[in-house]
C-alpha cells in the first residue's frame, strides 16, 4: 500500500470517526510513551511528508479533540510542537478537490476563504497540545514537557542533540504503525467577532508559523499553560492577533442573556494580559529570527 493511498485511507477514517486502519487496535492511544531508539518526525514536517494523518475535532474556542495518525508501515517518534493553531475550513462553490474541500476551482485558498462565504469564517484558534489523561479523562489534561524530555532535554536521542529548534517541540510521542494518538487542544480565540468553533464545523490544525509570522503571538502561544487565567489569556490573544488596543479590550461587552451592561473582561483580567504581552514580546526580541523554525504545514 503506497504512502499516499494510506494518508488517503487514513483521513477519511479520521474523519468519519474511526481512528484505527483495518486490523489495528480500536480506538486511539492516550497513554503516550516514548522509545528513544525509533526516528523523529516532527508533526507537520510528518503530515507533509505523508507520515502522519491528523484530524481537529473542536468542541468550543477554547478545547477542541486532536488526532494524529501514522500512516507508515512502522513506528515513529513523534515532535510535538509547542503550540499549534486550528483553522476553520469553509465548504467551496465550485470545483474545489481538497479531501477537505480546501481549495477552491483556482486551487489557491489555503484557509477555505475565496469562493465560499468568508463572511462565515469560524475563529481562528490557538495553544497548546496536552497528554489526555488514561481512562479519556480530559479535565486537566497533564501538560507535554512534563516527563517527556527528562531534565534538560536528557530523553532527546543523539540525532537530534544539535537542533537549534529543539526549544520549539515540548515533547515527544511514539506511534506505532497504523495506530492513531489523542491530543487535547487548550485554546484561545484568535478572531474576536467570528463565528465560535463547533463540532459540526471542519478544522484544519496548522503550524503557527503558518497561520501568523508574528513572533510575539508564537511567543504567547507556546507559553500557555491551562493554569493561566484563561480570560486574561484571551485578551492578550486579541490584542496580539487581533490589534485591539486595551481601551477597547476593556470596554468589550459581556454578551449574555442576564448581563446587558457588564464587561467581558475585569480589570485583573487586563491588567494580567498586559503582563502576559509584555512577556511575549522581551522573548520574541531575546529570540534571534533565524532561530525560529522554518516549518510550514502543507494545506491543500
Amino acid at each position: 500500500m503506497s504512502n499516499g493511498f494510506r494518508r488517503f485511507l487514513a483521513l477519511a477514517l479520521l474523519v468519519s470517526g474511526v481512528v484505527a486502519l483495518p486490523g489495528a487496535r480500536p480506538g486511539p492511544i492516550r497513554k503516550l510513551t516514548l522509545d528513544p531508539n525509533l526516528p523523529i518526525v516532527p508533526l507537520f514536517e510528518g503530515e507533509a511528508a505523508d507520515q502522519f494523518a491528523i484530524r481537529m475535532q473542536p468542541i468550543n474556542a477554547f478545547q477542541s479533540n486532536v488526532f494524529v495518525m501514522n500512516t507508515t508501515d512502522a513506528p515513529l517518534n513523534m515532535a510535538i510542537p509547542k503550540a499549534v493553531v486550528g483553522v476553520h475550513i469553509l465548504p467551496q462553490v465550485g470545483n474545489g478537490n481538497g479531501f477537505f474541500g480546501q481549495q477552491n476551482a483556482n486551487g489557491n485558498n489555503p484557509f477555505g476563504q475565496g469562493q465560499a462565504d468568508a463572511g462565515n469564517q469560524g475563529q481562528g484558534v490557538g495553544g497548546v497540545l496536552n497528554a489526555i489523561q488514561p481512562g479519556g479523562q480530559n479535565q486537566n489534561p497533564k501538560p507535554l514537557g512534563q516527563g517527556f524530555f527528562g531534565n534538560g532535554f536528557q530523553s532527546v536521542p543523539p540525532e537530534w542533540a544539535d537542533r537549534k529548534d529543539l526549544d520549539k517541540f515540548a515533547g515527544f510521542a511514539t506511534i506505532p504503525a497504523g495506530k492513531s494518538v489523542q491530543f487535547a487542544l487548550k485554546s484561545v480565540c484568535l478572531n474576536y467577532g467570528r463565528p465560535e468553533p463547533m463540532s459540526k464545523m471542519t478544522y484544519r490544525l496548522v503550524s503557527v508559523e503558518t497561520y501568523s509570522n508574528d513572533p510575539v503571538l508564537a511567543e504567547l502561544l507556546e507559553h500557555y499553560s491551562p493554569r493561566v487565567d484563561q480570560d486574561a489569556m484571551q485578551a492578550a490573544a486579541w490584542h496580539i492577533s487581533n490589534g485591539m488596543n486595551w481601551n477597547q479590550i476593556s470596554h468589550l461587552p459581556l454578551r449574555s442573556l442576564t448581563a446587558t451592561s457588564a464587561k467581558l473582561f475585569q480589570t485583573k483580567d487586563v491588567q494580567a494580559a498586559q503582563q502576559l504581552v509584555d512577556g511575549a514580546k522581551e522573548r520574541a526580541a531575546a529570540r534571534p529570527k533565524a532561530e525560529r523554525p522554518a516549518v510550514v504545514a502543507r494545506v491543500e
